[in-house]
């Protein structure tokens, strides 16, 4: 798809995003200075949604904005238990199509 077939009120989620690729989004847009957050994102994954959050975010002060930290961002760090099941079962049906096992 295009990014110009995507229509501003279409639900992203239900197009593929996943929450990696949206804490990635919201990552950079911090990272910017603009203060949005994960919780405000993904309770309304639309393109409209989102112009709205930035641009209320965008008058924010730097003194309000929420400190970006790329420190912590850039390190690497360990999985939770939970993560690294989300992360076998998300490959299992990737991996029987590369090995042929079940």
């Amino acid at each position: 798809m295009d990014a110009g077939e995507l229509a501003e009120e279409a639900d992203l989620v239900e197009l593929g995003l996943d929450s990696l690729r949206l804490m990635a989004v919201v990552g950079d847009l911090r990272r910017d200075g603009i203060g949005v957050t994960f919780a405000d994102f993904a309770a309304d994954p639309t393109i409209r949604a989102w112009q709205r959050l930035v641009a209320q975010a965008g008058t924010a002060t730097a003194a309000t904005a929420p400190p970006a930290s790329t420190d912590a961002l850039a390190e690497p760090f360990d999985l939770s238990l939970l993560q690294q099941n989300s992360v076998v079962e998300l490959y299992a049906d990737r991996a029987v199509l590369v090995t042929g096992d079940r």
